[in-house]
């Protein structure tokens, strides 16, 4: 009780300074506060997208120069300092996207990280130095134009929860159930690949 007591003004100030949130109730109670300023998650998720793009690029061009050395001078790739970089890079990508739904919705994020595809042709053709056609730069287009769209007739307003409400959520039936569900549908995959592998083995 006394935790909610000392939660329940900060959070009333919340929606007087974010303004009116919207409805979503447990048990009678209200939860959450509406979050207006929605710039700062489109900026985070779409550097979080290039970072996780150019982090996957540095680690596959790692790879593919430890596979180009002869096996007794293959380092492990933990301690080779361009995989690392890469890994970083892709790590703090994962933790700007994570942030950036604090501050938007997730209706509005999600196309945004499509911005990765965008920064992959640039690193394909000036860094991997592949051949990029017509069609990739038509995609980078059309990509262009969809993240515009989804910023300017996207949801602008996202609810934020404090730890106790979230635990709360965690708790109704339809998560436990979509949880439930994600579980069973990780380890049929799981069986099925593990057999597919055997199959592929054993065919050898």
């Amino acid at each position: 009780l006394r935790s909610s007591r000392s939660v329940e003004p900060r959070r009333r100030l919340a929606r007087e300074m974010e303004g009116p949130a919207a409805r979503i109730s447990f048990f009678g109670y209200e939860l959450g506060w509406t979050v207006a300023s929605w710039w700062p998650g489109v900026v985070l998720v779409m550097l979080g997208s290039i970072f996780i793009n150019t982090g996957t690029n540095v680690m596959k061009i790692a790879i593919n120069r430890r596979l180009s050395l002869p096996p007794e001078m293959r380092k492990r790739l933990t301690k080779t300092p361009l995989w690392l970089a890469g890994f970083i890079g892709y790590t703090s990508g994962t933790i700007l996207s994570f942030v950036a739904f604090k501050f938007a919705a997730q209706s509005l994020l999600a196309g945004l990280s499509s911005v990765q595809f965008l920064s992959q042709v640039f690193f394909s053709k000036f860094v991997l130095h592949d051949r990029v056609d017509a069609y990739s730069y038509l995609g980078v287009l059309l990509i262009c134009l969809g993240c515009v769209l989804i910023v300017v007739f996207g949801t602008h307003e996202t609810k934020n929860f404090g730890p106790l409400e979230i635990a709360a959520l965690f708790g109704r039936s339809p998560y436990v159930c979509f949880m439930l569900t994600m579980a069973a549908v990780s380890m049929l995959a799981s069986i099925l690949y593990s057999q597919k592998k055997q199959r592929i083995a054993r065919a050898r």
